[in-house]
């Protein structure tokens, strides 16, 4: 949700264009996909273009898509990357490297050097691949916590990168609830990638 806060974020300003390229995933599993309908339901609500491109295999990966970000890249002034470890990611990076096109790239915290991590190897090379387009183009990585860029930077040493927070600001101070009051807090920084 938050690239479609800051996409509405974007198009209440009135001084940007947004073009917005992603699957028609709605899950990890490849049976599940958004309906026609609901793509369609889900483009009236939005002030900005989505198109769609059907998954072809997998959880999201679709050769239409593919296809399609290299045209997208080449009209864009600026390109907004998120996820690390995604075809789409890596072909919009190389995309906007070749093409001369600035990039922000948001990993989600996924180059953080989790413990846990699955396919390790495949990653590394991954990111080397990933740090040698960045250097080559105009790359800039988002992280949304001073804890997730020091974790990060180490998979993409000498990349540019700031540290911009995702989430709402806490007033000062709030209105005291008379009676029982049950509290409930959850806070994501990023998603675990293994």
């Amino acid at each position: 949700m938050s690239l479609r806060g800051l996409c509405d974020a974007l198009a209440v300003r009135g001084d940007t264009e947004i073009t917005v390229l992603t699957s028609d995933s709605s899950g990890f599993r490849s049976s599940k996909r958004l309906s026609l309908e609901e793509m369609a339901s889900a483009q009236d609500e939005l002030a900005y273009p989505v198109t769609y491109r059907r998954k072809t295999c997998g959880a999201e990966f679709s050769i239409p898509m593919l296809a399609a970000i290299p045209g997208m890249v080449a009209n864009a002034d600026v390109v907004h990357i998120s996820y690390a470890y995604s075809w789409s990611s890596l072909v919009a990076l190389r995309a906007c490297v070749r093409a001369g096109v600035p990039a922000v790239w948001t990993p989600r915290g996924a180059l953080q050097g989790w413990s846990e991590r699955r396919k390790k190897r495949l990653k590394r090379l991954w990111d080397g691949y990933a740090l040698r387009l960045s250097r080559r183009g105009n790359v800039v990585l988002h992280f949304t916590s001073d804890a997730e860029a020091a974790d990060s930077i180490a998979a993409m040493p000498g990349v540019r990168h700031v540290v911009v927070q995702n989430g709402v600001d806490i007033p000062p101070a709030l209105p005291r609830v008379p009676g029982p009051v049950t509290l409930c807090v959850c806070s994501i920084s990023g998603a675990c990638v293994r």
